[in-house]
């Protein structure tokens, strides 16, 4: 499946870099807009990985781009 933001859908292409959570490993964002729009889920979500116990959420700064690579792409890495 194509991986896309988690907030408004918008599909990784060339134009469009998906960012990572550094922490969950789960949430995929294209914009600290939608990084900001997703914090109530983000918390939800942290909140039950830590079984309740109140962790920070990672700021927008920590979070890298999600450089996954799709089998069978023409990708130059693997060139």
């Amino acid at each position: 499946g194509l991986r896309s933001c988690d907030a408004c859908g918008a599909v990784a292409s060339e134009e469009v870099t998906l960012y990572l959570c550094p922490v969950t490993r789960w949430w995929r964002f294209c914009s600290e807009a939608c990084y900001d729009k997703s914090l109530p889920q983000q918390r939800a979500l942290m909140d039950i990985q830590s079984c309740g116990i109140r962790q920070e959420l990672p700021e927008w700064a920590t979070w890298e781009a999600d450089e996954w690579v799709e089998y069978g792409s023409s990708s130059k890495q693997w060139a």
